[in-house]
């Protein structure tokens, strides 16, 4: 029996539909114990036809806390971009927004989660997904959802190698991304190297 979506995860689809086109189509994940759940908007992208846009639906229902247990000022819901033909990425943002429901701490951009593309493709040299701020859809713009009083953030996923993180985790996120920017890096090919002059 399918269960009646709550009146938060009918505005989310909403405003992703809005963003992302009203080409779409939404399924329901479930983890292998099915102790956590997670919808998914998949939307085939109206400017370009190779493109599957995803989206999470349901994530903002999960409170994020801080250190002090004081919940973090926004929700947060994902999304990515992806040659239509790799569905696999759509188990990527699902297995992406299980690892923020497990760990309910804050994330935000320049947040790397550690090995979700390994759990997929093991040996793959894009084993991490980093969460920057959208920029693939609405002239780089995904604008913030406010529900009774909530606000809902969207963070982009895309892959990111081990030496990629490891400069993240020594630069900083504003560096790497312009490093990515500098090297026209072309982050939907999952056959991509490492951005180079890592240091």
């Amino acid at each position: 029996m399918q269960r009646v979506p709550s009146p938060q995860r009918k505005a989310v689809v909403k405003h992703e539909v809005s963003v992302l086109g009203d080409d779409f189509d939404v399924n329901n994940y479930y983890n292998d114990n099915k102790t956590m759940s997670v919808e998914l908007l998949t939307a085939a992208d109206p400017d370009d036809d190779g493109l599957l846009s995803i989206a999470t639906v349901g994530l903002s229902e999960v409170s994020l806390r801080k250190e002090d247990g004081s919940e973090f000022v926004t929700r947060v819901e994902l999304c990515a971009g992806a040659p239509i033909d790799e569905k696999h990425w759509c188990n990527i943002v699902v297995s992406a927004s299980f690892y923020i429901q497990r760990i309910g701490k804050p994330v935000v951009p320049g947040t790397v989660l550690e090995n979700v593309i390994e759990e997929y493709f093991p040996g793959t040299d894009m084993p991490h997904v980093y969460l920057t701020v959208p920029f693939l859809w609405n002239d780089g713009h995904f604008p913030e959802l406010v529900f009774e009083g909530l606000k809902i953030n969207w963070l982009q996923c895309i892959a990111v190698s081990e030496a990629e993180k490891q400069f993240i985790y020594k630069k900083g996120s504003e560096a790497f991304e312009d490093l990515l920017a500098a090297q026209e890096v072309n982050i939907l090919d999952s056959r991509r190297g490492s951005v180079s002059f890592l240091s």
